[in-house]
Order: structure tokens, then C-alpha cells, then sequence
């Protein structure tokens, strides 16, 4: 009865909204939303190794694999393919830099580790496996010790009840898969206490799962903004019919 009640249309989604406000509080970051400088967020679309591309091309053809397993074997080796344009953007870091990188597998963070290690890029780790103790290390070693420039983690372990506003660069080697999800782990960074603008990069493996998460978590973005903050929504749709509007403008101009 709720699907047939509520899915499918952005209308429906309003409705729900004047249902939920009847019981729903809702707590928002204006206020310090106020007090930070701005969250940018930069897609970099990257190129696969060879051997990447195989191994990729390999598990997606492959007939004896159930979707749920293909998908997560597809994401293991998306990440895996990824690590080298991390490291890339980790050495582009100036000085003064730190950053947050977030996995969904403990094997990235494992290898990250490893080969930041070799470069003597000081950094610590968070995983499910570690204790309470060795997650608070982690969390003060970043934060405290200037020499100690990198944080990685999955968004599972360390994506929600942590500050780590050290950081001004956050790197997601893999998206999670829900907009709430990202968006928590985004503001470790982003949250009262930093000084600077945070960046948030997302590699992405074109003609891959990955266009598809991508679009998918916009989408599930979109429908819980009609559903919790309609107002919200609409501005989104101005803005965008805006900037369309003068992007056209602008090539009209060009051709004359």
C-alpha cells in the first residue's frame, strides 16, 4: 500500500512530507553550515591498467557468478583499479594537506598503507577489526601529529562518530551505497572546528558499476530531498533550469 501510495512521483513524495512533519523532528546543519568555508566536490574520471581492465571485463562476463556476486567481486576489483589515481592525488597534496581516504574494503586500506609507507608518507588506519583503543590512536595521532598527513578507512568503521577535521582533502577509492552514507563520511572533515574548505574527490572508472552507483546515489539523494525538504528540492530544480538557461545563453553568444 505504500508503494502504490507514495512511489514514482515526485507529487506523491510531498504528500508524504505533510504526513511525516506531524511526528518527525528534523535537525539540520544550518547553523554550522554557517561557521565552516564551503565543501567542494571534484569527479575525476580515471584510466584502468590493462591488466585491470581484464580482470574487470572477466568478472563481469563470467555466467557462474550470482548478480550479488558479480557486483561486489565487480566493486573489489573497481577499488583495487583505483589505488594508483589515489596515490597520485595524495602526492599532489601541498604541504599543509591532510586527507581523509575512505574504502569500502579492507584490503585498499591494507595496501594504501603499505605503499604510503614506502613513500614515508606518515599515515594511520581504521577497520571494523581494530579496538576502541586503536581507533582513538588513530583518530588523535591524525589529528594532533602534523607529520601524519593521511587517514584511511572503510566507511563502514570509519565514516560516522569521528572528528577529523585535520583533514582538507577527502578521496572515496569506492562510493558507498547510499547518499547518507557519503555524506557522513564527507563531514569527519566537514564539521565545526574546520578552518579551511574541504574537497571531496571522487575517481570514477567510466563504462563501469560505477556510473551507475554514481547516478544511483543521485537519485536517492533527489527523493529524499522531495520527501524530507520539498522546498529544498525546488530550489535545486531553479538553480539547475538557471544554470542550463545561461549555459545556452553563453553558446548562443559563442556562435554569434
Amino acid at each position: 500500500d505504500f508503494v502504490k501510495e507514495f512511489a514514482g512521483s515526485s507529487e506523491f513524495r510531498k504528500s508524504l512530507n505533510g504526513r511525516i512533519k506531524e511526528w518527525m523532528l528534523r535537525r539540520i546543519k544550518e547553523v554550522v553550515l554557517k561557521t565552516l568555508k564551503g565543501k567542494q566536490h571534484q569527479l575525476l574520471y580515471v584510466n584502468p591498467s590493462e591488466n585491470h581492465a581484464l580482470a574487470y571485463s572477466a568478472i563481469a562476463k563470467d555466467p557462474s557468478l550470482t548478480a550479488f556476486v558479480k557486483i561486489i567481486r565487480l566493486r573489489i576489483q573497481l577499488e583495487a583499479s583505483k589505488l594508483d589515481a589515489v596515490m597520485d592525488l595524495v602526492s599532489e597534496m601541498g604541504a599543509e594537506d591532510k586527507v581523509l581516504i575512505f574504502c569500502e574494503f579492507k584490503e585498499s586500506v591494507r595496501t594504501l598503507y603499505q605503499r604510503l609507507s614506502e613513500r614515508n608518507i606518515q599515515t594511520v588506519t581504521l577497520t571494523g577489526e581494530d579496538t576502541s583503543k586503536k581507533r582513538q590512536q588513530s583518530v588523535d595521532q591524525f589529528q594532533q601529529n602534523t607529520e601524519v598527513r593521511v587517514f584511511i578507512g572503510t566507511t563502514i568503521a570509519a565514516g560516522v562518530g569521528i572528528n577529523l577535521t585535520a583533514a582538507n582533502y577527502v578521496i572515496f577509492a569506492s562510493l558507498p551505497w547510499t547518499p547518507a552514507l557519503q555524506e557522513q563520511a564527507e563531514d569527519r572533515a566537514y564539521r565545526i572546528g574546520q578552518q579551511r574548505t574541504v574537497i571531496v574527490k571522487i575517481p570514477l572508472i567510466d563504462n563501469t558499476i560505477d556510473n551507475d552507483l554514481w547516478q544511483m546515489l543521485k537519485v536517492k539523494k533527489n527523493i529524499a530531498t522531495e520527501t524530507l525538504n520539498p522546498e529544498e528540492a525546488e530550489k535545486a530544480v531553479q538553480a539547475e533550469l538557471a544554470r542550463i538557461l545561461e549555459q545556452n545563453q553563453h553558446q548562443k553568444e559563442e556562435c554569434v
